[in-house]
């Protein structure tokens, strides 16, 4: 069995470009042909693939800070709320469940 060359990790750019051509490819092929012909091993297909649905899943409230701004960003669906110190922790409360319960309609 031959190593794969592709033995660093990948980053979240290049994770998401595989899924992409993943999701594209032509759908006769199977997971280790696409694999050996990207270079990668299935074990890395498999972890970005699950990484994808998780991010995908429904209500998963996406949490990013800036390094260096005090500012917490909550994403829900399409809305994101900003959120600086000594904000209101039930007004946060209230407003994700508003804006999950507007995404759960809209869809």
């Amino acid at each position: 069995m031959q190593k794969h060359p592709h033995q660093r990790r990948l980053t979240a750019q290049e994770g998401q470009s595989l899924i992409a051509v993943w999701h594209g490819r032509d759908t006769g092929q199977t997971r280790s042909a696409f694999c050996q012909e990207h270079g990668v091993g299935p074990w890395v297909l498999r972890y970005w693939l699950r990484r994808a649905s998780i991010k995908a899943a429904p209500g998963f409230v996406e949490i990013t800070t800036a390094p260096r701004n005090p500012v917490l960003e909550v994403a829900v669906g399409d809305a994101l709320v900003q959120v600086r110190r000594g904000f209101d922790p039930g007004l946060l409360r209230s407003v994700v469940a508003a804006l999950a319960a507007e995404e759960s309609v809209s869809c």
